[in-house]
C-alpha cells in the first residue's frame, strides 16, 4: 500500500512523511488529556465520598432518594471515571478492590458520627454501584477501541 506524502509523491513503507502526522499527535494529546480528566474527576468523587459520609447526619445533603440509590449513583460514577481514567486491567481490579475497602471503611467509621447509623445494606450498594460503574467502563472502553480498529 502507498502512502500519500507532503511532496505529493507516493512511497511505501515506514519512511514515508504522512501527511497525517500532525492529526496522529493532536490525537494522542487529546487522549492523554481526556485520561487525565477521568482520573482527576474518579479521584475527586473518592474525596466527595469521604467527605459527604464522614459529615454528621444533620449537615449531610438530603437528594430525596432512598440511602442506597444515592450509594449506587455515587460509587458507580466513581468507578466508571477511574475505570476510563486506567484503563487496564490490573488497575480496574485493584480500582474495584480500592471502593469496596473504602466503603466497608466508612460505613464501620459512621458508628462514632453523631447522626449517622452503619448498615449492611449501604454496604452491598456500593459495591453493587462499584460492579456497575467499572463495568460501564469497560464496555465505553471496548466500543472506543472497537472504533480505531
Amino acid at each position: 500500500m502507498y502512502l500519500r506524502c507532503r511532496d505529493n509523491s507516493r512511497r511505501f513503507g515506514q519512511n514515508a512523511p504522512l501527511e497525517t502526522a500532525g492529526y496522529q499527535g493532536r490525537r494522542w494529546v487529546t487522549g492523554f488529556v481526556l485520561l487525565f480528566l477521568f482520573r482527576a474527576g474518579g479521584w475527586a468523587s473518592v474525596v466527595a465520598i469521604v467527605v459527604v459520609s464522614l459529615v454528621p447526619g444533620d449537615a449531610r445533603p438530603d437528594t430525596g432518594l432512598p440511602g442506597q440509590i444515592d450509594h449506587i449513583i455515587a460509587y458507580c460514577g466513581t468507578a466508571g471515571l477511574l475505570g476510563l481514567g486506567d484503563p487496564a486491567a490490573k488497575s480496574r481490579f485493584g480500582m474495584i478492590v480500592m471502593l469496596i475497602s473504602l466503603a466497608a471503611t466508612l460505613e464501620v467509621a459512621q458508628r462514632w458520627i453523631p447522626g449517622r447509623h452503619p448498615q449492611f445494606i449501604d454496604f452491598a450498594a456500593s459495591v453493587a454501584g462499584t460492579c456497575l460503574g467499572m463495568l460501564a467502563a469497560m464496555v465505553v472502553h471496548r466500543i472506543a477501541l472497537g472504533d480505531l480498529r
